[in-house]
């Protein structure tokens, strides 16, 4: 489990390997499972031949003497450090759903007056007299980033496959400059896109 040959460890005390504060840590608790002559778990980090640490669950029962007193204490040990990693990993699982859940239901609740706010300001623009034409536009540019916002915030909660197309460069660049500007002129930056010919490029998008 440690990857240390016999010859190494016979004759040898266990605690001797670990570190300072893990070695009072198991020390203790050693002198308790005979004081309190009851058997008791510890988890601690032990060294591997490799360098690497060891996450090993112990578990020490006392062997009393016919007399009283612990005459022995039997020691099992295992390695539970891909058990660990797993729980880990599940864990982390259970967090990532917990979040797609409370990102579906932000966006489900934004989307509804978006809609109403969307569909009114098309209404208008197709009006016989637009009035602030130039204000629409706007109006309705940022609404479909709030939109496209709002699909993301649905991919959360469901995964999605991830294909890849050719699309240029230049439109993309636009988009991120476009969400950077406001920003930018608050701290008194200027950003300025210089594109040379047809440049080709590739971004993932995701599909269903």
């Amino acid at each position: 489990m440690l990857g240390f040959a016999p010859e190494k460890l016979i004759g040898t005390c266990p605690l001797d390997r670990l570190k300072a504060p893990l070695r009072k840590k198991a020390g203790d608790w050693f002198q308790e499972i005979i004081s309190m002559q009851e058997a008791g778990p510890l988890e601690i980090e032990s060294p591997h031949s490799s360098g690497a640490e060891v996450l090993v669950e112990m578990h020490a029962v006392p062997i009393l003497h016919a007399g009283g007193g612990v005459e022995q204490v039997l020691l099992v040990a295992r390695d539970i450090s891909e058990r660990k990693r797993t729980e880990t990993l599940l864990r982390n699982s259970e967090k990532l759903s917990v979040a797609g859940q409370l990102a579906a239901g932000i966006a489900h609740e934004i989307r509804n007056p978006l809609t109403a706010l969307k569909g009114f300001t098309q209404i208008m623009r197709s009006g016989p007299e637009p009035v602030y034409s130039s204000y629409l536009d706007i109006m309705m540019s940022e609404l479909s980033r709030i939109e496209h916002i709002i699909s993301e915030l649905l991919r959360i909660a469901k995964p999605q496959s991830v294909a890849y197309r050719l699309r240029p460069v230049g439109p993309l660049l636009n988009d991120v400059i476009s969400l950077l500007e406001s920003e930018a002129h608050l701290n008194g930056i200027e950003i300025t896109l210089l594109l040379e010919g047809e440049l080709p490029g590739y971004t993932a998008t995701r599909t269903n």
